[in-house]
């Protein structure tokens, strides 16, 4: 037996609180080799590191010390340790949370899979972990797979865990409802998955079982009559405006609008007029607020090109690509000449002939927004 072990343990025993100095004096050096054995195994050292366990930040320095209490299947330090896995440090709570599923610990265990609905990444996964270990994972997961993030989560999980898959066929209802359902990213996610589980035939069944579902994946071509109102309404705007606001568009552009629609499907009636009127606005004004800039077709043309080599149609079921955001105009910051966020635009494929704009406030529709030049222009000349 050896005697700086046993002395090491009738002082964590006598002086919790100075646990940590404690252990850090007797594991120094090659004198502490025969302390730091022991650690890994010896079950009498758990009730005094539950002091270690009662400091978060502390506890995050000595990790080890979380994997030796779930080895010893130490309850007493559950509460502690979930205390760990709810701090969110990186590294600490996962190994905390793992500790807690090696003890088998059941309430702990349940209080895991409670905090999934919170939980993303590497914690989500040890939670599904919990609920595996649990069983009936399907029961305790399902409210709240309506959320995407955790929805990508438990799909990444399933792909990897083969067994849990095949143990409750509401996992592949579930699989097949976020490949045809839900989001892109969603959709890709559960791709993937079902590409892991299932035969290269089985999962171009589910595509085309999806594509059949999907059917306008393209967007609705835009009517002729919508065409010819879309039209009339921009010659309109492009009058009210005058000169000297707007830039002419020039003979390429009917071919420009060809080539975005190749790429992304066909553009809504309104956004179409819009660029066979005009290429571009620009209304100056001395206060960020009061200026007012469309951009050109070519910025779109551009994003267009750079989505198309990010997903090659040869490559990428179309189903799967996510909406394409067409460039209207700069946000507020870049506007004002600051480094802004996300461009003013709608997305593609899109169902109506007249789009709603994002990351604008209010959502207007595309023809309310570029009207605002109008009003621009009236409050420029009102300023002279």
């Amino acid at each position: 037996m050896n005697e700086a072990v046993e002395r090491l343990l009738r002082d964590l025993e006598e002086r919790p609180k100075d646990a940590p100095r404690l252990l850090s004096r007797a594991t120094a050096g090659a004198a502490g080799e025969p302390v730091r054995a022991a650690l890994s195994h010896d079950p009498r050292f758990a009730p005094g590191l539950l002091s270690v366990c009662q400091d978060p930040l502390l506890l995050a320095e000595v990790k080890w010390v979380v994997q030796f209490l779930g080895r010893q299947g130490y309850e007493a330090a559950v509460p502690a340790l979930l205390r760990a896995w709810r701090e969110g440090v990186v590294g600490l709570s996962d190994q905390a949370g793992r500790a807690v599923i090696e003890m088998q610990h059941r309430a702990g265990m349940e209080a895991m899979v409670a905090d999934l609905g919170h939980l993303r990444g590497l914690l989500a996964n040890v939670a599904l972990e919990a609920a595996v270990a649990l069983g009936d994972t399907f029961e305790r997961v399902s409210s709240v797979l309506g959320d995407d993030g955790l929805a990508r989560d438990v799909l990444s999980f399933l792909g990897r865990r083969r067994s849990v898959f095949d143990s409750d066929d509401r996992w592949m209802s579930f699989a097949v409802e976020a490949l045809h359902g839900r989001s892109p990213d969603v959709g890709r996610t559960a791709h993937t998955t079902l590409s892991r589980i299932l035969s290269k035939r089985e999962v171009a069944g589910l595509m085309a079982g999806r594509s059949a579902e999907k059917g306008a994946a393209r967007g609705k071509e835009p009517t002729p009559a919508a065409l010819r109102r879309a039209r009339s309404a921009m010659v309109a705007l492009r009058d009210a405006l005058g000169s000297g606001s707007w830039t002419a568009p020039g003979p390429e552009q009917s071919a420009r609008l060809d080539t975005i629609e190749a790429i992304v499907g066909p553009l809504p009636a309104m956004a179409r007029a819009l660029y066979e009127t005009m290429d571009g606005i620009r209304v100056d004004a001395p206060r960020p607020a009061d200026r007012f800039m469309l951009y050109p077709l070519t910025e779109a043309i551009q994003e267009a090109k750079a989505f198309e080599r990010r997903y090659p149609p040869t490559r990428t079921a179309r189903d799967l690509i996510p909406a394409f955001l067409f460039p209207v105009a700069p946000d507020g910051y870049e506007k004002a000449g600051l480094s802004g966020g996300p461009p003013v635009g709608f997305e593609i494929p899109c169902d109506r002939d007249d789009p709603r704009l994002s990351n604008v406030s209010r959502r207007p529709k595309l023809s309310t927004f570029v009207r605002r030049a109008r009003g621009r222009t009236t409050r420029k000349k009102t300023q002279r």
